[in-house]
Formats: structure tokens, sequence, C-alpha cells
């Protein structure tokens, strides 16, 4: 015989809960912040990287990076972590981190403003590689949520796999580019999906598709001591 906690753990109604289209038990608008501050830091670094401007303009980046990609994917880490939406509470939460660790990689490394050029190098390799990692586990989480989701944290493991390699060959241009290609397709999704769940969850019923789960989610029983 269970107890009522035990019920609503199974039920699922004591917290929100993800669905393929949007959030159960929320407006959406805690994820919603969070992407997009995350999507619009992304795209300012991403299309440098991507040679649509020149290098040297790189540092106009460090501003989004630490304020929409660092302090507004935080703000909507908290907000879904009170919101009990613990996918989009990691998933903000890390890219806040990612956007400050860029921020500092873009200041300290490859305009050589404090370390000189090519400073650093090798152990941003490293760093990147080990986000690309973090990138794919919380892909194989999102598998159990939407398609866009999971596209959207596959071109951003690539990013960051690229990117890593680039810094690997002491600064292999082409790969680095093919990374900043990556970052755009991954914020131009995180965009998406962030006007999906707003969009969505204001109407009640699917109106922008994010695709169902590749992986169909078990519901297990949470036992406490």
């Amino acid at each position: 015989m269970t107890t009522p906690h035990e019920r609503r753990v199974r039920t699922g109604s004591s917290h929100a809960q993800l669905s393929h289209w949007t959030i159960n038990g929320g407006d959406g608008s805690a994820a919603s912040v969070g992407l997009c501050g995350f999507a619009s830091a992304t795209v300012t670094l991403s299309v440098v990287l991507a040679r649509w401007f020149p290098h040297t303009t790189v540092l106009y980046a460090v501003v989004p990076l630490l304020v929409t990609g660092g302090i507004a994917s935080a703000i909507g880490s908290l907000w879904s972590y009170r919101s009990r939406v613990t996918f989009f509470a990691i998933l903000c939460g890390f890219f806040s981190a990612v956007s400050v660790v860029d921020a500092l990689a873009v200041v300290l490394t490859p305009t050589g403003f404090v370390t000189g050029q090519g400073g650093g190098t090798g152990i941003l390799a490293i760093v990147f590689i080990c986000i690309a990692l973090i990138d794919v586990i919380l892909l194989l989480h999102a598998l159990r949520i939407n398609k866009v989701l999971v596209g959207m944290l596959g071109c951003l493991s690539l990013a960051h796999a690229l990117l890593g390699t680039g810094d690997a060959l002491a600064g292999a241009w082409n790969l680095i580019g093919a990374g900043g290609w990556a970052g755009i397709g991954a914020a131009l999704l995180a965009f998406y999906t962030a006007a999906a769940l707003q969009i969505n969850s204001a109407s009640g019923r699917p109106i922008l598709p994010l695709g169902r789960p590749l992986i169909k989610a078990r519901r297990r029983l949470k036992l406490l001591d």
C-alpha cells in the first residue's frame, strides 16, 4: 500500500512535468528566459567564429556572453528550479556557466588581450571537450523530451567538440569556423524552443511543434527513506 506522497510522485502531481510540446503545470516562461539568454550570447560569439565578422570584433561578444548568457540564463535556471522543472534548471544553469567560460576564453586567449597570442592553447581544448561531453549527457536526457531539444544539444555538442579540436591543433581556424556554424544552429533552435514553450503554454495547446520524444519515458516510483 502506497503512502499519499508516493502516489503524488507516481502521478506527477507534486511537480511540473515536461511534455513534448510544453511544460505541464508551468507556464514555460522560466525556461524561455534561460534559453533566450543562452541563444543571444551564443549567436553573437558564433557569427564571429564563423567569420561573418573579423576576429578582431570578438571582444564585443563579451558583454552579451556575461549579461544575457551568464545572468539571464542563471535567472532562468533559478526560476525553473523554483517551478520544479528540474531539466531546464540544470540546462539553463549549465548554459550560464558555459557563457562565462566562453567570455573568459574570448578575453584571455584568442585576442592575446591578457596572456599573449596563443596563450592557453591546449587547456581550452580540454575545457571545451569536457563541455561537449556534458552536452551529450544532457542530449541523452532530451531524448525523452522532444526532438528540437535533441537537435539543439546535438549542434551544441558538435560546436564545442570542434572548438576544442581546433584549439588543440593550435588554432585550426577551419574547425573553429565550423564550430561557429554549429553554434549558430544551436542558437536558432534554442530561440525556437523558447518561443514554442512560451506560445504553447500560453495557448494551452501545441501551436509550434517540438517533436515527440525519441524514447518513451517510464515513470518510476520514488521511495523515501
